[in-house]
């Protein structure tokens, strides 16, 4: 069953600038918030990317989720020098220069960019969920609309995401973890690595639980309820096994 859901915006004074996002509350918000929850979202996402997935959370379900620095309504990261991995440094200037276009080829370009697999012709990201995603991707502009991104936000190490360097990563992870592999995800592991990340989690981590799941990356936001009955009972075990100076998640 579906809970009523009313988001709000909130700015965040990080001192060079303000991070934006929204929150909200499942449910009557004359109850005490059983679960308080913190969102991040993905590389080039927004905080719409749960707006699918809230209404099914449990009642009582406090969410807070923000633009990361350089996406969505966020301020855009201020210019500094940055390494590069080639070890050379480059001022990163902040730029307009984004194109114009109409709503209907930012639709299509949401979705091209998502593609995953191999060959890049697996879909994560429909039309529907592309529409949810628009609203803080976008800015209407003289002629049509443009990105919203900071042109510096786009860089990303992919080194973080191969082989030892992930696993290494992955074992520093001490906190309870509900992992879930799609099917098509946009992580080209084998059936061996993918149960080797399973195996970290559930070595070093006394509170997890790893599933495998139908779909792509944006599963969560395609189709939420393929995900919600794991998240639920996570969420209401972990609650139920913590204390309740420990029960924000």
């Amino acid at each position: 069953m579906e809970s009523q859901v009313e988001w709000t915006e909130l700015n965040v004074d990080i001192g060079w600038g303000v991070l934006r996002g929204k929150k909200c509350f499942t449910g009557s918000d004359g109850n005490r918030p059983l679960l308080q929850i913190f969102g991040i979202h993905g590389w080039m996402d927004n905080a719409n990317t749960y707006d699918r997935l809230v209404p099914g959370l449990p009642s009582g379900t406090e969410l807070c989720v923000l633009d990361l620095p350089g996406h969505g309504y966020s301020d855009h990261l201020p210019n500094v020098l940055r390494s590069e991995v080639n070890n050379t440094l480059k001022c990163e200037k902040d730029t307009d220069s984004h194109p114009i276009f109409s709503e209907e080829e930012a639709i299509k370009r949401i979705i091209r960019s998502r593609m995953g697999g191999p060959n890049n012709d697996i879909v994560n990201v429909d039309e529907d969920a592309a529409r949810v995603l628009l609203t803080r991707l976008v800015k209407p502009v003289s002629g049509g609309l443009t990105w919203r991104h900071d042109r510096k936000a786009v860089a990303r190490f992919k080194m973080f995401n191969q082989g030892s360097t992930w696993f290494y990563l992955i074992k520093q992870i001490k906190c309870p973890v509900l992992y879930f592999h799609p099917i098509d995800s946009i992580y080209d592991l084998t059936p061996s690595e993918r149960n080797g990340v399973f195996d970290i989690f559930k070595s070093e981590i006394e509170f997890s639980k790893c599933v495998v799941v139908e779909g792509a990356h944006h599963v969560h936001l395609t189709h939420p309820y393929r995900v919600l009955p794991d998240i639920t009972e996570f969420l209401l075990k972990l609650k139920e096994t913590t204390q309740p100076s420990q029960s924000k998640l």
